[in-house]
């Protein structure tokens, strides 16, 4: 989710340049964003994206933790790092 907060600004700006004709640079149309709109045009999309982030990340670690827990995933050990895809 972290990653999503950091990243989500950087995509905001690069969704803008696409489809002009003229590419005016990366930091004048971060400028020309923050004036018209503030901060509110960095933030588009990101309660979504924090949903689907939240979301699959918790599904993750539940169905890894299942794994561990019915041994489908052994623990690490120095001489097989991955003895569970064996």
């Amino acid at each position: 989710a972290l990653n999503a907060i950091i990243l989500n600004p950087l995509s905001a700006i690069k969704y803008k340049t696409w489809g002009r004709e003229v590419n005016r640079g990366m930091i004048n149309e971060m400028m020309g964003m923050w004036r018209k709109g503030g901060i509110r045009p960095f933030l588009n999309g990101l309660a979504p994206t924090l949903c689907r982030d939240v979301v699959f990340g918790g599904f993750y670690t539940f169905l890894r933790l299942q794994a561990q827990r019915s041994k489908m995933l052994s623990t690490v050990s120095d001489d097989h790092e991955y003895d569970w895809a064996y």
